[in-house]
């Protein structure tokens, strides 16, 4: 008997995949509360950083991944967006 290779290509799209990681850590990882503190984090980092933006590809990343930017809690006010442009602007 001869061995037979069998190979399954399976397309996913990456927004998929990112928006599905991103719903999981959202979901387990992270308050609303912690949401806000992260936003206000990146946003300091920004503000004060005076030429060093070493911790600020990490901050958006897990800005990102937890959907901090879609809704948190941040000094007591609930913020929420539904587009990623809109939290920026």
């Amino acid at each position: 008997m001869a061995n037979q290779e069998l190979t399954f290509k399976i397309s996913v799209d990456d927004a998929q995949v990112r928006s599905g990681l991103a719903g999981l850590r959202a979901a387990y990882g992270i308050t609303l509360t912690e949401k806000g503190g992260l936003v206000e984090s990146l946003w300091h980092a920004v503000d004060n950083a005076a030429g060093n933006l070493e911790n600020v590809p990490g901050l958006v990343r897990r800005v990102i991944e937890t959907e901090a930017w879609r809704k948190r809690i941040q000094d007591g006010e609930e913020f929420e967006h539904d587009r990623f442009i809109d939290f920026i602007t």
